[in-house]
C-alpha cells in the first residue's frame, strides 16, 4: 500500500464500490492509543493505509461518479481481509484532509528515520509517530448538534422543588498533582539499600497512605503547613496552595501502621497543572470536567475522613453505623447519599440524592458461614458445593485473626479441600499440620480466646494467599464491607420494599444529607472557595395531560379508554381483554418447592385459567406437571429440561416453573430460557402459595389475587407475542402516527 503500490482499478457499478488492490498481506488496522506496544510493522501498515486513502482521494476527482445505492469504499488485500472507510455521516474527513493525512506521515517517517528491521529508529520516535498519526487522522471538523426549536406549552404548570443545591463558585483556583504510591517490600532489600518497590492500586490503602503523609507534614515550615490536601484514592491531589515542589517532583517516605507492623510507602508528587477560574473565565467542556472533577473529590475525601469516618463507595458516602436494615445472608441494607456537580444555565449546583447499598456483617467465620446457609456441626466436614458457595460469596472480602496481639488483616481467598489436621506447612525447614503448629505457638492464646487450647480436627483452613493458611476458627469477617458481585434475587427484593420512601420524607433525607456533607466538608470547601445553598432549588415543571389508552372489550372491539388519576388502571369495571391475546395451549409446569401440595398447584392452575378467561386469554391445563428437586438438576436445567422439552413436544411455547428461596435457580432458569434455547419461562416464587398475615389477619395466597394473577399475565402474553394495551390513535402525537426507529 506504499507509494510505489497504488496501482487499483476502479470499477463503477450498479453499487458503486472503490477498491485499491495491493501486494501485502498485512491486515489494516487504525491504532489504538493504548499502553501495548505497536510493532514497527504495524506502524508502517497504518502509513500505507492513510496513503491509500489519500489516493482514493486523488481517483475521485478525476472522474464523475455516479452514485447507486449505498456508496463503500474498501482497501482490499490478499487475504481478502476488507476495511470500511468512515461514512461521510460519522467522520465528514475532507479529500484534502486525508492527503494532508498522508504528508503528514511521510514527513513523520522520515524524521523517524529507517531502523535495521526497516520500522522506525527508535521507541520514542515510533511512540512519536503512533501518537502524531493517531492524532492527524481524528476528524477535523466540529459537530454542531440541532438546536432546541423551543419549549412545549402544554399541561398544566406547576412549581417543583428540586434536589438541586446552587453552589457558589465565584473564584476557584487549584493545584493538580499527580500521585504515585509504591509500597517498599522487604527489609532486606531495604537495608541492602537495593529497594524493592511495588505500587499500590488499592483504594483503602491508597487513602490511608495519603492522610498518614498530610498528618506527618503539617507543623510549621512542612509541606502541607496551613491548608487541607483532597485526594481521589487513585492518582489526583488538589490543592489549594502549590507546594512549591521541584518541576521533576518530590519523593516522600510515609510509614503506615497496620496493627502490630510497621510498613513503609513511598508517595511520588508532581505538579500536572495550575487551574484559575472565576466568573469571566470563559467555560470550556474541559474546564467544566476538571472543576466538578475536584469539587466532587472535595466532598467524597472530607466525608471520608471527618470526624465521624463514613464509608465511600465511588461518589456515595454511607455510615454503616446508623440504622441497619436486616437483609439475611449476613448483609444488611445501609442508606446514604450521592452528590455530583454540574453546570448549568443556572451556574454550577450540586445534585444530592438519597443512595441504598448492601454491606456484609461481622463475626466470627462459623458464624458468617450459618447465615450464609451452611451449618457446620460435629464432625465438621465441609461438602464441596458448600465450600464452592462460600468461596463466592466471601471472596476477596477482609478477615482479621484473635490470635496474634493486634487486629493482622488477610484477604479470604477460599477454604482448602483438606483438613487443619492434614494442610502441611513447612516451618524453618520442618514440615508439620497447620494444627500442630498453632497448638504449639499459641495455645495458651487458644484457650483464652475459644476456652480451649485444641482446634477441632475436621475443620478446614481458610486460604488468605499462596501456600498461606489460617484455622478457620481464629478468624473473623470485618464489619461494615460493601457486598461485591452479583446479588440474589431475594436481596434484590428486598432493597426495593425497603429502599421505598415518600416524597416529603425523601427530601426532608436530602436535605439532611446536605447539612451533613457541608458539615463535613466546611474547612475543605472554604479554602477552595466554594459554598452550597441550604435549601434545594425551585424550577417550574408542567402536568401533561393523560393519554388515552385502547384495549379490546368482551367483543373484542377496540375499547379506548382513559386512565385514572397518576396514570393507572384496571382491567376491570368494565371488563378489559388484551389488544391482542395469544393462547397459551402447549407448556409444562415445574415445581421446585418440594413442600407444596398437589391440590395448591391445581387451585393456582386453575385460576390463572379464569382470570385469563376474563383477559381474552384461552389457556389450557398445562401438558405435563412435575414436582422436582434443585439439588438434583442444578447445573443442567437448560439440558435436562428445556432441551428435553424442545425435542419431546413440537409448538411448545412456555416453561412455568415455581421456585424457593434458592440461590442460583432463578438466574439459571433464565440463562437457559432467554440466552440458551429462546424458550419463553414464567418463574412464581412458592411463598406466594402461602397464606399472608397483615396487622394480625389471615389472607388468602397471593396465586388466589386476582390482581396479582393478572400481573402475571401481562408478563406472560408480552413473552409469547401478545400485545397488553396500546396508545389509542387520536392520543398519539404527530410524530409518533408516522413510522419511525
Amino acid at each position: 500500500m506504499g507509494k510505489g503500490k497504488k496501482r487499483g482499478k476502479q470499477k463503477a457499478t450498479g453499487k458503486q464500490e472503490t477498491t485499491v488492490t495491493t501486494e501485502t498481506t498485512e491486515t489494516v488496522e487504525t491504532p489504538q492509543p493504548s499502553t501495548s506496544r505497536q510493532s514497527d510493522e504495524h506502524v508502517q501498515a497504518v502509513a500505507e493505509s492513510v496513503a491509500a486513502l489519500a489516493e482514493m482521494g486523488k481517483g475521485k476527482k478525476r472522474g464523475k461518479q455516479k452514485a447507486a445505492g449505498k456508496q463503500e469504499t474498501t482497501v482490499t488485500t490478499e487475504t481478502t481481509e476488507t476495511i470500511e472507510t468512515p461514512q461521510p455521516s460519522t467522520s465528514r474527513q475532507s479529500d484534502e484532509h486525508v492527503q494532508a493525512v498522508a504528508e503528514s506521515v511521510a514527513a513523520l517517517q522520515l524524521e523517524a528515520g529507517p531502523s535495521t528491521s526497516g520500522g522506525v529508529k527508535s521507541k520514542d520516535a515510533r511512540e512519536k509517530l503512533e501518537k502524531e498519526i493517531v492524532e492527524a487522522i481524528k476528524p477535523q471538523q466540529r459537530y454542531e448538534f440541532v438546536k432546541r426549536p423551543g419549549y412545549g406549552r402544554i399541561g398544566e404548570r406547576v412549581g417543583l422543588t428540586v434536589n438541586y443545591f446552587l453552589m457558589k463558585v465565584d473564584k476557584l483556583s487549584f493545584y493538580h498533582y499527580d500521585v504515585v504510591i509504591e509500597v517498599l517490600s522487604g527489609d532486606q532489600a531495604s537495608a541492602a539499600g537495593d529497594e524493592k518497590l511495588k505500587k499500590i492500586k488499592g483504594r483503602e490503602t491508597n487513602h490511608q497512605v495519603i492522610r498518614q503523609m498530610i498528618e506527618s507534614n503539617q507543623s510549621r515550615n512542612q509541606l502541607f503547613y496551613g491548608f487541607y490536601p483532597v485526594f481521589d484514592g487513585e492518582k489526583n491531589m488538589y490543592t489549594a496552595k502549590d507546594l512549591n515542589i521541584p518541576e521533576t517532583g518530590i519523593r516522600l517516605k510515609v510509614a503506615l501502621k497496620d496493627g502490630g507492623r510497621e510498613r513503609n510507602f513511598y508517595v511520588t508528587l508532581k505538579l500536572v497543572r495550575y487551574i484559575s477560574y472565576d466568573r469571566r473565565t470563559p467555560l470550556s467542556e474541559d474546564l467544566c470536567l476538571q472543576i466538578s472533577q475536584v469539587i466532587e473529590t472535595l466532598l467524597v475525601y472530607a466525608a471520608k475522613f471527618s470526624m465521624n469516618p463514613k464509608v465511600s463507595i465511588r461518589s456515595s458516602i454511607f455510615n454503616p453505623d446508623s440504622e441497619k436494615k436486616e437483609l439475611g445472608e449476613n448483609k444488611f441494607l445501609n442508606f446514604g447519599y450521592y452528590s455530583n456537580v454540574k453546570y448549568t444555565k443556572s451556574g454550577w449546583v450540586c445534585n444530592v440524592d438519597r443512595a441504598a447499598a448492601v454491606f456484609n456483617d461481622g463475626g466470627p467465620l462459623l458464624n458468617v458461614f450459618e447465615k450464609l446457609g451452611v451449618r457446620i456441626s460435629p464432625p465438621y466436614f465441609i461438602n464441596d458445593n458448600d465450600r464452592n458457595k462460600l468461596k463466592k460469596k466471601l471472596n476477596r472480602l477482609k478477615i482479621f485473626v484473635t490470635h496474634l496481639a493486634y487486629r493482622r488483616k488477610y484477604t479470604f481467598e477460599g477454604l482448602t479441600e483438606r483438613t487443619v489436621s492434614t494442610t502441611i506447612i513447612n516451618i524453618d525447614g520442618k514440615d508439620m499440620s497447620v494444627r500442630d503448629y498453632f497448638e504449639q505457638k499459641y495455645g495458651a492464646v487458644l484457650k483464652k480466646q475459644l476456652g480451649k487450647s485444641k482446634l477441632e480436627p475436621n475443620l478446614p483452613c481458610v486460604i488468605v494467599g499462596r501456600d498461606k493458611y489460617l484455622p478457620l476458627e481464629v478468624c473473623i469477617l470485618l464489619p461494615n464491607q460493601p457486598a461485591q458481585g452479583k446479588l440474589s434475587e431475594e436481596i434484590l427484593s428486598q432493597m426495593t420494599r425497603q429502599s421505598q420512601i415518600r416524597p416529603r420524607e425523601r427530601f426532608q433525607v436530602i436535605e439532611e444529607s446536605r447539612n451533613s456533607m457541608c458539615s463535613d466538608a466546611n474547612n475543605y470547601i472554604q479554602q477552595f472557595g466554594v459554598s452550597i445553598d441550604q435549601r434545594p432549588m425551585h424550577v417550574e415543571g408542567r402536568v401533561l395531560p393523560l393519554p388515552r389508552l385502547q384495549n379490546k372489550d368482551v367483543r373484542d372491539s377496540p375499547s379506548p379508554f382513559q386512565p385514572q388519576s397518576f396514570g393507572s388502571w384496571r382491567m376491570t369495571r368494565p371488563d378489559k381483554h388484551f389488544f391482542l391475546a395469544v393462547p397459551l395451549r402447549t407448556w409444562l409446569l415445574f415445581n421446585f418447592d418440594t413442600g407444596l401440595k398437589p391440590n395448591e398447584i391445581s387451585s393456582f392452575v386453575g385460576k390463572l385459567i379464569e382470570v385469563a378467561s376474563r383477559y381474552g386469554v384461552i389457556i389450557s391445563n398445562p401438558i405435563e406437571r412435575a414436582t422436582l428437586s434443585y439439588s438434583q438438576f442444578k447445573g443442567q436445567i437448560g439440558s435436562r429440561l428445556f432441551d428435553r422439552a424442545l425435542k419431546n413436544m413440537k409448538n411448545l411455547q412456555l416453561l412455568m416453573f415455581i421456585i424457593p428461596k434458592e440461590d442460583g435457580l432463578y438466574e439459571e432458569i433464565k440463562q437457559a430460557g432467554d440466552v440458551m434455547y429462546g424458550l419463553p419461562s414464567q418463574c412464581i416464587a412458592s411463598k406466594h402459595f402461602r397464606p399472608q398475615r397483615k396487622g394480625g389477619r389471615q389472607f388468602p395466597p397471593m396465586v388466589l389475587n386476582d390482581d396479582y394473577i393478572g400481573n402475571v399475565l401481562q408478563k406472560v402474553n408480552f413473552r409469547l407475542g401478545g400485545i397488553n394495551t396500546i396508545l389509542d390513535y387520536r392520543s398519539k402525537p404527530k410524530y409518533l402516527k408516522e413510522r419511525t426507529m
